[in-house]
């Protein structure tokens, strides 16, 4: 009987070491998310704002063609241009 007790309270004692081990690295592994969110936050942010400086910077190209075109063919197809851009967009303000 005293010696299934020691190898139970052996067996608990392993238990509890790796149940510790385990809950440090399961810190280490959140820790490490988190960093990794924090650091591609901005990067994310950086990203999506040059995708819409792009956009804006098209947009403006087309409308200055607009401007600028006699051609009726051409504004016609500047017009198309801009209207699947918008639809695709999901742009509710159509120039």
């Amino acid at each position: 009987m005293l010696e299934e007790n020691q190898e139970l309270k052996k067996q608990l004692e392993n238990a509890n070491e790796q149940i510790s081990y385990l809950r440090r690295s399961i810190e280490r592994k959140e820790e490490t998310i988190i960093d990794l969110q924090n650091e591609r936050v901005p990067y994310t942010n950086e990203y999506v704002t040059k995708l819409e400086n792009q956009q804006k910077e098209f947009i403006d190209y087309l409308e200055n063609m607009l401007d600028n075109e006699n051609d009726i063919f051409s504004v016609v197809r500047v017009k198309d241009v801009l209207s699947k851009y918008n639809e695709i967009m999901g742009d509710e303000d159509e120039n």
